[in-house]
């Protein structure tokens, strides 16, 4: 009995390495179709924000991106925390603007801008 349930186990064993093996191979062409579906939706996609983008180019308006981007943050000026309270204690020394402005290096404009906003609390 043994010469006949030999080769069934082997022949089992056989079908289930198969079998296993046909479930494998069909699963991963189930998800190669999954993914190429999403490829290619996403290719759409980016291809009509390409002609949106190309449209928007020739019009000469800005870019989506840019148009929603982030509000511009303010530009450094240079006026530091340092550098204001040094050019107030020379304004209320009695030095000029324009000699505050170079002594700093700050615009004039701002260096009256300070003496005015402080004279301005002062008298509040």
């Amino acid at each position: 009995m043994n010469w006949i349930t030999a080769p069934l186990t082997i022949y089992a064993v056989l079908a289930v390495v198969i079998s296993i093996t046909l479930a494998l191979f069909l699963t991963m062409r189930i998800q190669q179709g999954q993914v190429q579906r999403r490829l290619a939706e996403r290719c759409g996609r980016l291809e009509e924000e390409v002609l949106v983008c190309r449209s928007l180019l020739a019009q000469g308006s800005p870019m989506p991106s840019q148009a929603a981007a982030a509000p511009p943050q303010p530009k450094d000026d240079g006026l530091d925390i340092f550098k204001r309270r040094r050019a107030l204690a020379l304004y209320e020394e009695g030095q000029s603007a324009g000699r505050i402005a170079s002594e700093l290096g700050l615009p004039r404009n701002q260096v009256l801008l300070l003496g005015k906003v402080r004279r301005a609390l002062a008298h509040s």
